[in-house]
Order: C-alpha cells, then structure tokens, then sequence
C-alpha cells in the first residue's frame, strides 16, 4: 500500500499539469488572432505613414486678409487622408495657430491657395509646417508685415 501511494500523487501532478497547459493552450489561441490582427493593421498603416510626403509650392500672407495662404504638392505614393494634414505656424517663442485640411490628398495631388484662416501676426519671421503623420513635413518660413 505504501508504494502506491507516491504512483498516485505522481499522477496526480502530472493530470493537473496537463490540465493547466490545455487551459493555457485555449486561453492564449483565443488572443493570438486578436494580438496579430492589431499588430498586422499597426504595421500597415506605419508603412502607409512612411509613404507619406508633402511639399509646399509657396505659402504667403495675403495682402487683403491678412492670413496665411499655402499651396503644397502630395509628394508621397499614398493617399493624405482627410484631417491628417495639419498647418502649424509658429514664430520665435509660440505656435501662432493650426490648420487642419478637411479633405483628401490624392498622390501627386495638389492644394492650391488654400486659407489657413490664420492671421499672419505678429509681424516677423515665421515658420510654416505642413505636419503629416510620420516624419516627412515639410517647412518654410515666410516673413509677415
């Protein structure tokens, strides 16, 4: 009887690990599609963002309004969606005002003329940004009067 004893409890250990590696098993194959799902749309859409590029045509201030106007060229090889572009104008110490393009940006694409409808003040020196998601922004500075 005594011999038994330690053959049973070696079973034992052995089913409850058996059974904790099959309750493993199904608790992490019901996560891996979802954490390779995320990881997949994650990777595409940084690809996507290093495809982006966007380069000013001109950017001036406006002699009747007094804001600034820009027209910039999509330079990427995908598509600028709707409010990814943003305009940021700053000067020496202080972000003067954002502008966010509600529209698409086709390839090769072009905005002309657009109104920022930010007021080219104070005068001076100011930097105008194009801010794409990803690293390719484009900047220029243009002086107000």
């Amino acid at each position: 009887m005594k011999g038994i004893t330690p053959v049973i409890a070696v079973i034992l250990l052995i089913m409850i690990t058996i059974s904790m590696v099959g309750f493993l098993f199904v608790w992490f194959s019901g996560y891996m599609p979802l954490i390779l799902n995320q990881t997949e749309s994650q990777l595409t859409e940084q690809q996507r963002q290093m495809q982006m590029g966007v380069n000013f045509i001109d950017a001036y201030e406006d002699s009747v309004t007094g804001n600034i106007f820009v027209s910039l060229r999509n330079s990427g090889t995908v598509t600028i969606r709707a409010n990814e572009l943003v305009i940021v104008v700053r000067n020496a110490t202080t972000t003067v005002g954002t502008y966010t393009y509600p529209s698409a940006i086709a390839p090769a694409g072009t905005v002309l003329n657009q109104d920022t409808g930010i007021s080219c003040e104070p005068a001076g020196n100011v930097e105008v940004k194009a801010d794409i998601p990803g690293t390719n922004d484009d900047i220029v500075s243009i002086i107000c009067t």
